[in-house]
């Protein structure tokens, strides 16, 4: 994709249509996504997508308990038709929640997972990522590819910062996709508030490079009702 696309333009906000768009494409990509984990673990689970933003990535931190808040991150760097970084943050509670399925028992800390329970959570944001940069790649006709995960478990400022670093001007923006994660067999427990619960079990975090955002949201165009295409 162009890197020449957008060039000058601010941080994107997406309209009601383009969020939309978005969380169609992601829920079609948590549906694979379950369905590998389930694959992987034998567990039935349900993957869903509440809701899809653009935010200015230096406000992030604010979004997951503040710039001190414990955070799990697999990270991966975007390439192909579309550069960029994706980040999957885990909260505590959220790596709590699919932990106690996967390799349990659940850790009282981030900083007190075992190797195993680094390796699970590192598969599923590997899993979740490439379903996602799937989706997004078939729907636009763009190959998508995503270099190797890592892991970091520290507070969500010292994790975002060197993204804010590398980011032109510290003027990124990031497509978050929230995941919400619920297996049947009720191993990961849903939080107060109904079935399903109402906080998200990971954030998944789109970082293109400027000017990348704006060509990708120029390519979602045609997608969009033709009224605001």
């Amino acid at each position: 994709m162009s890197g020449t696309a957008g060039r000058g333009r601010t941080p994107a906000e997406l309209s009601a249509d383009q969020a939309g768009a978005l969380r169609a494409v992601a829920a079609a990509g948590a549906g694979v996504a379950g369905a590998a984990v389930a694959q992987l673990t034998g567990l039935e689970l349900a993957v869903s997508v509440p809701r899809v933003e653009a935010i200015p990535l230096r406000q992030a931190a604010a979004g997951f308990g503040g710039r001190t808040a414990p955070v799990a991150a697999v990270s991966l760097g975007m390439h192909g038709g579309a550069r960029g970084e994706i980040l999957v943050l885990f909260e505590l509670e959220g790596a709590r929640r699919i932990l106690g399925a996967l390799a349990p028992p659940e850790p009282g800390s981030l900083h007190a997972l075992d190797p195993m329970q680094r390796s699970a959570l590192l598969e599923v944001g590997n899993i979740l990522s490439g379903a996602y940069l799937g989706a997004l790649g078939g729907l636009l006709h763009l190959t998508l590819l995503a270099s190797v995960p890592r892991m970091t478990v520290d507070m969500a400022g010292a994790v975002l910062d060197p993204f804010l670093g590398r980011a032109s001007g510290g003027a990124a923006t990031a497509l978050v996709v929230a995941t919400r994660i619920h297996c049947a067999a009720t191993r990961i427990h849903c939080p107060a508030g109904g079935p399903g619960g109402h906080q998200p079990s990971a954030h998944l975090l789109l970082i293109p490079d400027p000017p990348e955002l704006h060509a990708l949201l120029d390519a979602l165009a045609p997608h969009l009702p033709p009224r605001f295409a």
